[in-house]
């Protein structure tokens, strides 16, 4: 006799999306990423931060220990 197949799994909804947090704030920042990656789906690469004065990226660097440059805040300047 054969064995019964396994059942593949039920097909799932998509997921409900995230509400945007305030501009300027390192969620913000990270939502972007989120949903550049949501959008960019199906890739064969991730989606990468281009910008290295970024407070996400200044704080990445920091957490690691190296040198980071200031960020857009810290030089005074206002993104558009």
């Amino acid at each position: 006799m054969h064995e019964p197949q396994p059942q593949k799994p039920h097909p799932t909804l998509p997921r409900t999306r995230k509400p945007e947090p305030p501009s300027g704030t390192p969620e913000h920042e990270e939502w972007l990423l989120d949903e550049a990656a949501d959008q960019s789906f199906p890739a064969s690469d991730p989606p990468a931060a281009v910008q290295p004065g970024s407070t996400l990226a200044v704080n990445k660097l920091n957490e690691e220990g190296r040198e980071a440059p200031p960020t857009d805040e810290e030089l005074g300047k206002k993104k558009p």
